[in-house]
């Protein structure tokens, strides 16, 4: 790959190139993880000149947040993400490159920036959630905005489709147990999602209404046919 430069909003330069090439004080990005996490500190504190060398940076490390941060905020970068998972699973270079240099865009400019909290981030542990299932928390949270009204059943089932289409965890299963909130008391912060990529907010929502959208649903599974008679009311 011939050496590229991105040139983001402030100025800042980043220089894909092989690792020989890398610029005196540059600070070098690994993996999608790096890309999201760069601009969390103060600008002051900022390097001007980032560096990628294609060769070992990988689209794993920071996938799932990648998608997180996607929905929050960009459903352009969200639909790159449906669109190419099978490039990006097959770690297609030059396609995890065009998503980084998305995320990086967005993030340098200042897309997210004052949002307190994003989506699967208010449960933890010590909710039942392992910490590890990020994307299991994205969808509860997200099925709390959906119980709230503010999204529809679709945009849950899209972002669960997305999730389940790179691996995540997206569902408890039958044998799980019941997640609950410690205490049905108080609320607690949340991002609530409207749409893919439209931002949303974050409000208070109520811990009793998180326990009853946490709570292990009831399916019914077929088990051959069943026989009986139904009485629809007012036909007696």
């Amino acid at each position: 790959m011939e050496e590229t430069q991105w040139t983001l909003p402030g100025p800042i330069s980043v220089i894909i190139a092989n690792e020989t090439k890398r610029p005196e004080n540059s600070k070098i990005l690994n993996n999608l993880k790096d890309c999201l996490e760069v601009f969390r500190n103060s600008s002051s504190n900022l390097p001007s000149t980032y560096f990628i060398d294609p060769k070992t940076f990988s689209g794993q490390p920071g996938l799932e947040g990648t998608i997180q941060f996607a929905a929050c905020f960009s459903n352009d970068l969200f639909t790159k993400l449906e669109n190419q998972s099978e490039a990006i699973l097959k770690s297609d270079v030059a396609v995890i490159l065009e998503i980084a240099q998305e995320v990086l865009q967005l993030k340098a400019a200042g897309i997210g920036a004052g949002v307190p909290i994003l989506l699967g981030k208010s449960l933890s542990d010590q909710d039942g959630i392992p910490g590890t299932s990020l994307s299991l928390k994205i969808i509860k949270e997200a099925e709390v905005s959906r119980h709230l009204g503010y999204c529809s059943a679709s945009t849950v089932a899209r972002l669960s489709r997305c999730l389940s289409t790179y691996k995540f965890v997206t569902s408890t299963g039958m044998n799980s147990k019941d997640y609950q909130l410690g205490s049905s008391d108080g609320t607690r912060q949340m991002f609530i999602l409207e749409e893919i990529g439209a931002s949303g907010t974050v409000l208070a929502v109520s811990n009793q209404i998180i326990n009853l959208v946490l709570q292990k649903r009831i399916e019914v599974i077929p088990s051959g046919p069943v026989f009986g008679t139904v009485t629809i009311p007012g036909t007696y």
